[in-house]
């Protein structure tokens, strides 16, 4: 069995998102973190984005993962972890 959660933290390490495998249905995350200072004109979104507002500028992304065997499973959980990115909305 596997599991693994995505969870947002604010700079006073208040916890203000959380989405794990199971709330994923195994689609993937696509995350657009709005924060506390508006943007003077909305940035363009992906399709299919979460949108969530951040109570601070500064955070914490904590991903945990659960499996089984890693050594069986390491190739498949580093190449998930691989594709974990963050970028500025362009």
């Amino acid at each position: 069995p596997r599991y693994w959660s995505i969870a947002l933290y604010a700079d006073n390490s208040d916890n203000f998102f959380v989405i794990n495998d199971r709330e994923a249905a195994g689609k993937p995350i696509d995350i657009v973190l709005i924060g506390p200072k508006a943007y003077p004109q909305a940035p363009a979104l992906p399709a299919g984005a979460s949108v969530i507002d951040a109570p601070s500028a500064r955070g914490l992304l904590l991903m945990r993962v659960l499996v089984a065997d890693y050594a069986a499973e390491k190739s498949v959980v580093e190449a998930a972890r691989g594709t974990l990115r963050c970028e500025a909305l362009g």
